[in-house]
């Protein structure tokens, strides 16, 4: 089982890695949630930041310069006849 064909082992060795996999999810998941962390809450100086000019460009929301022909979605081999 070295090689990584998990499916090749012996069903027996399947059963236990998998209850073993399922165990460390069940137990030592939540162990680590206990856990909190730093409490520390940092704050952002937003006075310290640079400040940021509105860009000068058209809403792209609104039609543009250019006409569109043909306006398609996905590649057009889809498999199911309502999407093509």
């Amino acid at each position: 089982m070295t090689d990584g064909k998990f499916r090749d082992a012996r069903r027996s060795k399947r059963i236990l890695i998998t209850f073993l996999f399922s165990q460390y999810g069940r137990v030592i998941g939540p162990v680590l949630d206990l856990h909190s962390g730093d409490a520390t809450v940092i704050r952002l100086d937003e006075s310290a930041l640079p400040e940021i000019a509105p860009w000068n460009i058209p809403d792209p929301s609104q039609p543009g310069a250019y006409a569109v022909k043909l306006l398609t979605y996905g590649s057009g081999d889809d498999r199911r006849p309502e999407f093509r």
